[in-house]
């Protein structure tokens, strides 16, 4: 019997090392084309060599776009990439340069770092590598100005020149329309039989209430308040009613007042009205003026209300369809002593 002929196949080794006498590589022969046309089609089950270009580099034919879970029929062969699954990516970090597999979450969905949170403009340093979506910027964007282009075509994002991205919000779907052709504008809100959610802060973002049949809560103002500016006793410094800085009157144009100031036995004060229009975010700031107001007691015009020393005077005062845009009660003791003073202030607002 013949022996066979023992050969050793040795790989690993580098593309141009030398071949000398204890490293010979394992090398595998492919026809170099400069591009693969050329090459004549082959039936099933024929023998074939490998095509290489001309840098040496195997020519692969990748064949894709199937469908996730579709049937690999004989003519559908998707390519496919290798990745590990993993709940959680917990896997040991790798040194730079090393080759690495991908991984995906537990439904295939690749897992990937991206890297934000840098400012606008910020250097693109080594530690800083942001997660950048390239737009156009456009200088006048109204739709009628911009491309248009056909369906399925591949388009790029629109930006203005403050870097905005413009999107295309569509609504006009009917009340009461069954299909969502039109893709209305759907505004989410939470539903309550009561309005029972905690109070929220001056700036913080918030949902909207609707009750169990899809109406909106609203804050209705009425057309008739009636509130307390002041109900005191034993005041013995200057004061300013409701607030120093008054009320404001955007809501509110007329307003009536009554009550009384009952003074200590040594002391004389003064009620006056004053109003503004200056907005200064300080409100001892603001340019106050005292003016002349009615007094429904007297039917007289009067720009003040003087309480002498031990005696009670009565308010009822109107200031009809304000044309200020703050307003407040000041009361002054002009002359405190030990006797402290009483002052019962009520107001009625009326809407414009």
């Amino acid at each position: 019997m013949t022996q066979p002929t023992m050969i050793r196949v040795i790989g690993q080794v580098a593309d141009d090392a030398a071949n000398v006498a204890t490293e010979i590589p394992l090398k595998i022969g492919a026809v170099a084309e400069d591009v693969p046309t050329a090459v004549t089609d082959v039936t099933d089950a024929d023998k074939v060599h490998l095509v290489a270009d001309l840098k040496r580099r195997l020519w692969a034919h990748a064949v894709g776009g199937v469908a996730d879970a579709a049937a690999n029929v004989t003519t559908e062969h998707p390519l496919k990439m290798g990745a590990v699954a993993e709940a959680a990516p917990a896997g040991t970090g790798i040194a730079d340069g090393d080759i690495a597999h991908l991984i995906t979450d537990l439904y295939r969905r690749l897992r990937v770092l991206a890297e934000g949170a840098t400012a606008d403009d910020a250097q693109d340093s080594a530690n800083l590598n942001p997660v950048k979506i390239g737009a156009r910027a456009v200088s006048n964007a109204a739709p009628e100005n911009l491309d248009v282009i056909d369906a399925g075509d591949v388009g790029h994002l629109i930006t203005d020149t403050m870097r905005r991205l413009l999107v295309n919000v569509c609504g006009n779907q009917a009340d009461g329309a069954v299909a969502d052709s039109a893709n209305p504008i759907k505004i989410g809100a939470v539903a309550e039989t009561t309005v029972a959610g905690t109070g929220v802060a001056n700036a913080d973002i918030v949902h909207l209430v609707t009750d169990l049949y899809r109406r909106l809560r609203v804050v209705q103002v009425p057309q008739v308040l009636t509130v307390s500016w002041a109900d005191l006793s034993n005041v013995s410094a200057d004061a300013y009613y409701p607030s120093e800085g008054g009320l404001d009157t955007d809501v509110y144009g007329t307003i009536t007042l009554t009550g009384k100031v009952i003074c200590g036995a040594d002391n004389t004060s003064v009620l006056t009205i004053e109003v503004t229009n200056d907005e200064d975010a300080t409100p001892g700031n603001r340019d106050w003026q005292a003016i002349y107001v009615y007094s429904n007691l007297t039917d007289d015009v009067l720009n003040q209300v003087a309480t002498l020393a031990g005696a009670t005077s009565q308010i009822a005062i109107s200031l009809n369809d304000l044309g200020f845009k703050y307003v407040r009660a000041k009361y002054d003791i002009t002359r405190p002593a030990a006797n402290n003073d009483t002052v019962i202030l009520k107001a009625q607002y009326r809407a414009r």
